[in-house]
Order: C-alpha cells, then structure tokens, then sequence
C-alpha cells in the first residue's frame, strides 16, 4: 500500500505543477492590458480567407473589442460586416509564417483604430495566427486633434501678419515661423538679433528680450526695423520659455507686423491736417454740434468746433462757445434747430433749411448731416444775393407772363378776325360760283327752249343733252349753295344736300304728280368735304336722273330709293389706329322700273351718264355692283375720312377759349 502510494503520488506531481504552471499563465494572461486571442484561419476551395475561429482570448480582447464568449466561435458570427483587410492580413501571415505589426481600423467594433502585432502559432500548415492589440483609438483623435489644431494654428498664422519664435539664453534663434519675407527660418536659426539687423534696430528689440529673461516676466512693445530702405513697424511680444522640470532655457515670442496701422495712422494724421486746413479756409461757415435731449426731445445743442468763416459770419470767437451750449452761448435756440438736427440724425439724410436773421437782414441756407451717433455737421451760407436775385427773377417772370398773356390775347383776337375774313371770303367765293353756276344753268335753259321751238328736233337727243347738262351743273350749284349757307367752310352736311338734289331732279322731270314716289333712307348728320360731295353728288343725279328718264317708259306709278349709311368696322371697335380714322359707307339707289337688259355690260355703254358715273366711282376709290332683278339696283362701297360737324366744332373752340 505504501509504495502505491508513493508511485501515485511520484505520478501526479507532474500534472499538479503543469495544473499551477497553467494557472499562472492564465493569470498573467487575463492581467496583461494588451488584448489576445489565438485564431485559427478559414479558407474556402480557392485558398482565400474567408474567416477564422476564436481558440483563445483574454479579458483585454473583451474589453477592447465589445465581443464576449468568443472562444469556439468563428469572427463572422459576432461581425459579419466585418472589413476585408483584417482576413487578408491573417490569412498572408498563417500561409507565410511572417509576423506583422500594424496599425489598422475596425470600425465595426467598439474600437476604431487598433495597433497590432500578428505572428503565426504552432506548426506549420497549422493555420493558426496569435495576436496582440491595443486600442488606439482616444490616441488617434487626440493626433487628429493635435494635427487639426496645429493646422489652424498655421493657418491662423499664414492669414495674419504674425511672426512666432524661440530663442535660448543666449537669445539665438532656436525656432521660427513666418518671419518677414525678407529674411527665411533657416537663415535665422542659430543666430542673434545683432547678427542679421542694423545695430540701431536690434539694440531695442535685444533689450527687450534681456528685460524678460532678468525679469522672468511677459513684456511687449513697439519696434521697427528697416529692410531695403523701407520702415517696417511691428508689436513684439515675449515671455520666460522653460522646460518640463521649470528651468528657464530661453525665451518665446510673437512680432506683429502693424506697418499697415502705422501707414494708415500717418496718413489720418495727414487727412486731420488737410481738413484743419480746408476747415479753416473755407468760405462757408461751419460748426460741429452735440444734440441735448430732454425727455426724449432735442431742445438745444453744445459747440464742437466752428472754423472762422463762422466767427465771421456770427461775430463770436471760438473760445466763446466751444463746449458750452448754444442757449448760453448765443442766446435763445429758435426749436426748429434741433428739431432739424434730430431728423438727420434719425435719418442720416441732408436736412436743408433757409434761416433769416431779422437783425442782420440776411439770408442763410443751412445744410445738416450726421457726423456721428449724437454729433451734426453744420454748414451755413449767406445766401441773401441769391435770395435777391430770385425774387428779381420772380418779379421778372411775373411781368413777362401778363405780357405773355396781353400778347396772347391780342394774337387771339387778330387770329378771330382773319379767321371770320377767310369765313367770309370762302363764303363769297361759294356765292359767286353758285351764281355762275345758275347763269350757265339759265343760259343752257334759253338754248333749249330756242331748240324746243323748231318741229323737226322737238324730241332729239339735244334737247335732251341740254336737260342733262343742266342738272349736272344744277347738282354742283346746290353744293357751292350748302357751303355758302353753313357760313363758307369746307364741310358739308351731305344728308341734307341728297334730300335737296333729289327733290330739284323731280321738278326738273315733272314727276311730282305723276305717281312716281321717292324713299330715302339717309343717316342724319354725313359731313363730308368738297373733294367727296361734288363727285358722290354728281353720281346720285346721274342715276337718279337715269331712273327717272328710262325706268318707267309706259307706267304709271314707281319708287325710286336712295339708301347712304354708315358701315360698322370691327376691326375699329376698340382700335384707335390710322386705318380706323376713315369710315366706310354705302350708297344705293335703285328702282323697281323696266330695268337693264342682262346681255348689256354697263361699262361698254355709250350713254355720257354712266362713263361720268364709273369715272367718279374711280376717283372716290370705290368699288359699285349692278342688280337687274325687278328694276335696277345700283350699291357703290366707298371709304373717306368724315368730317365733324363744324356747328359742334365752333362750340367746341369757343369754350376751350372761354
């Protein structure tokens, strides 16, 4: 019994030291901060790495990938969006046996980036890869971060007329960025103030630097340095530069270069001297004002300055108003004053105002505009020459417009009386050609009756001519008579002219009692003028005179009809364009008499009525149609420009000129 004992014991001391040796490493296993697993790669057919499985991991692997209970189980199951890189990574080092470190991201995993070294577990052809990471994550933002920051810091610096830089004890150059374009970092570095500027610059900027270092303490200043014979003005600022451990090693700084300012500085003090002396010279007054309010109401104002065309002009001094207020300083403030100052304050306009000094007997034009939040700008002219000379002016126009007007009367006057002259004249005219038109009408009456006597032409064609020829000149007589009895002008109211025509051509026929009837349907008020009444009225008595002579051989009853109406145009309803000046009429005369005979064509008449009818019918440009159907039916179209009744118009005239 005692030696099975002591051969059991002899042959578990082995497996008991492997049991604690294994312990151990799990311990140190699970307490390393690095993660690691030991994997086992997967490859399809083709050889390609398509997964691997978990054999071992320890707490860190959980810790720093999120995935639990991994061991036994295969990378797509806990990812399988999982990026392609880590597989092919793995799998070249179990096929190759070469280790790796590598750094690498795995955004599906809690952990974005990961450093990581890989090598290759077991035999070869075991395929296994064991694997130690960290996650670097919080590190690679903080780089990020750092390399972020430091490229808005460049940047900041590249846009700003910024230099920075480092110097040790002895205050040569150990750092520096963005110095003036005239001098490079490389140049600088190593080297002091004294050795790349003029003596006189550098002795300040050095004293400066050696004040910061005695006294451990920020300073700045002013500085300039000349470079090509050019002035360049920079803020200089430095402090105490130390290491980690708090020893001073030198000094940090930053130059800013204020050329621009100082230029700009220089160029107002310019500007200020250049307005003094235009402020002084100018020939108007001019004051700067600061507006005084009480409960919310400009009330009065106090003197900034006033140049000494206002002294001048006002007879005070400078001294006696500058920074007092105008109530004290000249007396009572007329409210229209700061009332007008507030409105250009407000508004930012130029308020104009007119001031007359009864005292003075003058004229001011005052022109106020903002200067600044509370401050007018004033300027004030003596404008009393100008006021003088605008009310001659006004006096001027005013006698020149009632000699206008006594001249425009008097022309008026004389344009009636040469208007009733030409009136008269025209009326004369009309009177003298209806009179001869009468003598040639009686004188063709005597040959026609000295013909009438003779047995042997008592009914040819010359008695004949001669009635026609009479009442042609008739038809013209009637219309010089129209135009002399509506007072000599130029219009004529055909409509009545027609009804008097036609009337005269039924006692010239004597057909007044002989059942023959006569029915007109003429528009009231047709005013046309001379050059259309003669020609359309010589055309109404020819086919008048043709119905009447030819129409009714062998009846005793018959109608003759004269139709003259207006044609409505719709193109013209709501045109007001040149072609709808003109209006279009219509004109028929017709008889239910034998009438023409078909196989006749009227144009190759011999008769001297229808060739003066188709003549006249081409002078008014119109066109006519011919119906034989129960008599004769002849409808002319024709287009002129009608004219107003000239009774209406002479109302007109007289009350526009009333």
């Amino acid at each position: 019994m005692v030696s099975e004992a002591r051969e059991k014991a002899e042959r578990d001391t082995p497996v008991e030291e492997l049991r604690k040796s294994e312990e151990k490493y799990r311990s140190l296993f699970d307490l390393v901060d690095e993660g690691f697993c030991i994997i086992e790669m997967i490859f399809d057919v083709e050889g390609k790495p398509v997964d691997y499985l978990f054999l071992e991991t320890n707490r860190a692997f959980e810790r720093q990938t999120g995935m639990h209970d991994a061991t036994g189980k295969r990378m797509r199951e806990f990812v399988p969006n999982h990026e392609e890189h880590w597989f092919e990574i793995y799998g070249a080092i179990a096929k190759t046996g070469e280790p790796r470190r590598f750094t690498q991201t795995a955004k599906p995993l809690i952990g974005g980036w990961y450093d990581v070294y890989a090598f290759p577990y077991g035999g070869p052809n075991s395929n296994k890869v064991a694997i130690l990471f960290n996650d670097i994550t919080e590190r690679k933002r903080a780089e990020k971060a750092l390399r972020e920051s430091e490229e808005k810091f460049r940047v900041a610096l590249r846009s700003s007329p910024t230099a920075v830089f480092q110097q040790d004890l002895n205050l040569r150059y150990t750092w520096v960025y963005q110095p003036h374009p005239h001098f490079t970092p490389e140049g600088l570095l190593g080297k002091r103030d004294e050795d790349v500027l003029d003596p006189q610059d550098a002795a300040p900027i050095t004293a400066l630097k050696q004040r910061a270092l005695a006294e451990q303490r920020p300073l700045q200043g002013d500085v300039v340095i000349w470079v090509n014979g050019k002035p360049f003005y920079y803020t200089l600022s430095v402090e105490p530069l130390y290491d980690t451990r708090g020893m001073l090693i030198g000094i940090s700084g930053a130059s800013t270069d204020i050329t621009e300012r100082k230029r700009a500085e220089e160029a107002l003090r310019e500007s200020e001297a250049k307005y003094h002396r235009l402020f002084d010279s100018m020939a108007e007054a001019f004051e700067l004002m600061e507006l005084i309010y009480k409960n919310g109401k400009p009330v009065d104002y106090i003197f900034l300055d006033v140049n000494p065309a206002w002294e001048r002009m006002t007879g005070l001094k400078k001294e006696q108003v500058l920074g007092r207020k105008a109530s004290e300083a000249v007396g009572s403030v007329e409210s229209y004053w700061p009332e007008a100052m507030d409105r250009a304050l407000k508004t930012g306009e130029i308020i104009q105002i007119e001031n007359y000094r009864v005292a003075l007997d003058k004229w001011y034009s005052v022109n106020m505009w903002k200067f600044s939040e509370t401050v007018c700008g004033v300027t004030i002219t003596d404008m009393t020459e100008s006021k003088k000379a605008q009310e001659a002016l006004r006096t001027a126009n005013e006698t020149l417009e009632e000699r206008v007007q006594e001249r425009t009367s008097e022309l008026e006057q004389a344009y009636k009386f040469l208007k009733k002259i030409e009136t008269i004249r025209k009326q004369e005219i009309h009177h003298r050609v209806k009179n001869n038109l009468q003598v040639i009408s009686s004188l063709l009456d005597l040959q026609a009756e000295k013909f009438d006597n003779k047995e042997c032409i008592k009914d040819s064609e010359v008695l004949e001519a001669f009635k026609e020829s009479q009442n042609r000149v008739i038809s013209m007589a009637l219309i010089h008579e129209e135009f002399h009895k509506g007072g000599g002008i130029d219009t004529l109211n055909f409509s009545q002219y027609i009804k008097n025509l036609a009337d005269n051509l039924f006692l010239t026929y004597k057909f007044g009692s002989d059942g023959i009837i006569l029915d007109m349907d003429i528009e009231e008020n047709i005013f046309f003028d001379m050059d259309t009444s003669i020609p359309l009225g010589m055309i109404i008595n020819e086919l008048v005179s043709n119905s009447l002579k030819h129409a009714f051989s062998g009846r005793e009853k018959g109608e003759i009809k004269i139709k003259l109406h207006r044609e409505e145009r719709k193109e013209c309803i709501e045109s007001i364009s040149e072609d709808c000046k003109s209006t279009n009429f219509t004109l028929t005369i017709s008889d239910n008499g034998v009438g023409i005979l078909e196989e006749l064509d009227i144009e190759d008449l011999n008769s001297l009525g229808f060739q003066l009818v188709i003549s006249l019918v081409d002078q008014l440009d119109g066109e006519f149609e011919l119906k034989r159907n129960n008599g004769t039916e002849f409808t002319m179209r024709f287009t002129v420009t009608e004219k107003d009744d000239p009774t209406q118009v002479d109302l007109k005239s007289q009350e526009c000129s009333n």
